[in-house]
């Protein structure tokens, strides 16, 4: 794999920009030592990159682990998944990307007329058989109605046993103390609290830009969603050093 040729591309597409901006190599880096530091990938491995946008994550991932065995990528925005078709369809054969049919208000700006999977498709043609996935910058966007459903879709293509990580803004004391404070390393002045406290709108100008969850009201989402919480990873978004932006999240199905 040309990944110096492959991270330039993504370089120069506008769609980095709506994917977090930075530098796509960096980004993607960081992501990935995340995931393996939680999470065993091997050769034996089924990946799942759970809305994985131009492949940022991808793509380090499989620079550091090139003997897995699967890696598939979902997202619902098509230009995303064109890209990544494009410029990894043609250098793995164990490396493919699905358009999914699915909606999110902060990213329908991106998105043109195509033919999605339905997730009954996805889970038809995957269901069961994932060994890892993981989701970076996903569940931050997704809104209380929907958090329930979309991981219990994840759940159901990952087999017994199955881990999951995922990245949230989980709001615990400390992290109230800072946004209450202004010190954290996101700025917040719109924000609205909802549901007694246990939503977080970061902006109200944009309401899926940011999202955060009390983190016991996290935890119940996750059981209720058929998984098991197993470890948490607090992220410097709070002011305080860690090696993820994001809280990191990691969950199996039993």
């Amino acid at each position: 794999m040309d990944f110096p040729r492959l991270y330039q591309a993504m370089r120069q597409t506008e769609m980095n920009d709506w994917v977090g901006g930075a530098d796509p190599e960096l980004a993607g880096e960081i992501s990935a030592s995340i995931l393996l530091r939680h999470v065993n990938v091997d050769s034996n491995s089924w990946v799942l990159d759970f809305g994985a946008g131009i492949g940022r994550v991808a793509a380090a991932v499989l620079r550091q682990r090139p003997q897995l065995q699967f890696l598939t990528g979902l997202d619902i925005v098509p230009r995303m998944v064109d890209f990544c078709q494009t410029h990894f369809g043609t250098q793995f054969t164990n490396v493919k990307f699905e358009l999914v049919a699915d909606e999110n208000a902060h990213y329908e700006r991106y998105k043109s007329e195509a033919r999605p999977k339905s997730r009954a498709d996805i889970i038809a043609s995957y269901g069961g058989q994932i060994d890892v996935a993981y989701a970076f910058s996903v569940f931050t966007h997704v809104d209380v109605n929907d958090f329930v459903d979309l991981l219990r879709f994840v759940g159901a293509l990952l087999k017994p046993g199955g881990r999951l990580l995922f990245t949230a803004f989980a709001l615990t004391p400390f992290s109230r103390s800072r946004i209450d404070d202004d010190k954290t390393v996101i700025p917040l002045p719109k924000r609205k609290y909802e549901e007694d406290g246990a939503v977080l709108i970061g902006n109200t100008d944009d309401r899926l830009a940011f999202i955060g969850y009390d983190i016991v009201r996290l935890e119940r989402m996750i059981v209720e969603a058929g998984l098991v919480p197993a470890a948490i990873e607090y992220g410097d978004w709070r002011g305080a050093a860690s090696a993820s932006l994001q809280d990191v999240i990691v969950c199996f199905k039993p």
